[in-house]
Formats: structure tokens, C-alpha cells, sequence
């Protein structure tokens, strides 16, 4: 096909599919929400379990990308923070 219209093979392009991750996106959250202290590598295995597979990059991809799925996890990050800024300007006060 490409000799009739002179063109090389490597001009045509790979059209990618577009992926529907909802199912993996919904229950994911639904496993974060129940295990709080789950990272992405448990999740991806506990997924994997039930069938929706997928590469573990992807996994962390759609983790990353909805907040973590878990923002209670962010806000104790910054209450560790605040309290470790108020500890310092106490050290040095005194």
C-alpha cells in the first residue's frame, strides 16, 4: 500500500486506543478508602487480584494523578511540617 502512494513505512503512524481506566480508577479508591495506609504497589497487587490488570507504572500514574486517592495522608505530611517548624523556633527562641 505504501509503494502506490510512494511513501515509506515508517511515515504511517500507531494510532494508540484510548484506555478506560474507571473500573481501576473507582476501585482502587474504594480499597484506599477502606485501607488507609495502602501505598500504590499494594493497591497495584491487590488489582491485579481482581482482575484489572495493568502495569504497575500505570498504576502509580493513575494513583499520582487523583491526589494519591487518599488526601488525608498529604495533610498529616503538613501537620508533621507545621509542628516540626514550631519545635524548631522554639529551639532556637530558647
Amino acid at each position: 500500500m505504501m509503494r502506490l502512494v510512494g511513501l515509506a513505512r515508517s511515515v504511517q503512524q500507531y494510532q494508540p486506543l484510548p484506555k478506560d481506566d474507571e473500573a481501576a480508577i473507582k476501585r482502587m479508591k474504594e480499597l484506599a478508602s477502606e485501607n488507609r495506609r495502602y501505598g500504590y504497589l499494594r493497591l497495584h497487587a491487590m488489582l491485579r487480584r481482581e482482575g484489572l490488570v495493568m502495569n504497575h507504572k500505570r498504576t502509580y500514574r493513575l494513583y499520582t494523578e487523583h491526589e494519591r486517592i487518599d488526601s488525608e495522608t498529604e495533610a498529616i505530611r503538613k501537620l508533621i511540617e507545621m509542628g516540626l517548624e514550631a519545635a524548631r523556633k522554639d529551639r532556637d527562641a530558647g
